[in-house]
């Protein structure tokens, strides 16, 4: 039996479980990248959660320092998600909702990782610029829980940025952070990044499951069976 198999609650069969990307903010350096969050809803059990592996300590010691060179502990956090969407739409960044095609059981399965690794001893993780943050948890969750029956479809992908060009697309109006990024990272963000790798970044991350598939009794399915876009921005994106 799975260790993380401690399910503190049972999902009604109206549960639904999805992918939540957020746009680019200028408003800080930690913004611009935009966000990713999985949402729990079940209107039979009154939960509409956001489970956001985003959390940070902005007290942390020379916090902008280590952001940029990716020393930073994060947390997973559960929030209420109504107050989790209404901070996007104040700083009127988009919201995007992906509802994951999965089964009752695939729900519950999901559902009972987060729990558990949302308890105090689980929910801190060392944050990695490129391969552990916010956007690549969504993916990498679904991975655990999943395994091999999700499968990420790349070929969409047909540039052939490095990391930092990458990053570069998202900091045109943050030269001061992209300059600390570039000097805290150096030459490693100037590998070809896999169309895996693309998905450090959350508008990636919604592309990705766009394109990934779910496989069970000998057939296979697409992962996401709806997107809606939650609220669109009144202004003009800064990025892209």
């Amino acid at each position: 039996v799975s260790t993380f198999c401690r399910a503190q609650t049972t999902l009604s069969d109206k549960a639904e479980i999805s992918v939540i990307t957020c746009g680019p903010g200028q408003q800080e350096l930690y913004s611009a990248f935009g966000h990713s969050a999985f949402r729990v809803y079940d209107p039979d059990l009154g939960i509409d959660e956001a489970y956001n592996y985003g959390v940070f300590d902005f007290n942390q010691p020379n916090f902008y320092l280590n952001f940029a060179r990716g020393y930073l502990n994060y947390r997973l956090a559960v929030q209420d998600y109504k107050r989790f969407e209404y901070i996007y739409m104040y700083f009127d960044r988009y919201i995007h909702e992906q509802k994951l095609n999965l089964t009752q059981p695939e729900k519950q399965r999901l559902y009972d990782y987060l729990q558990w690794n949302a308890l105090p001893e689980n929910q801190y993780y060392y944050y990695d610029y490129f391969y552990n943050n916010c956007a690549t948890k969504i993916r990498d969750v679904v991975a655990k829980v999943f395994g091999d029956s999700v499968k990420f479809d790349g070929s969409y992908v047909t540039t052939n940025y490095t990391i930092r060009e990458l990053t570069d697309l998202y900091l045109t109006y943050q030269p001061w952070g992209d300059l600390g990024i570039d000097i805290g990272l150096g030459l490693p963000m100037d590998k070809t990044a896999t169309p895996y790798e693309y998905m450090f970044l959350p508008d990636y991350i919604e592309s990705g499951f766009a394109h990934a598939t779910i496989r069970r009794n000998g057939e296979t399915w697409p992962l996401v069976k709806e997107r809606l876009s939650i609220y669109d921005p009144k202004q003009t994106s800064c990025t892209k």
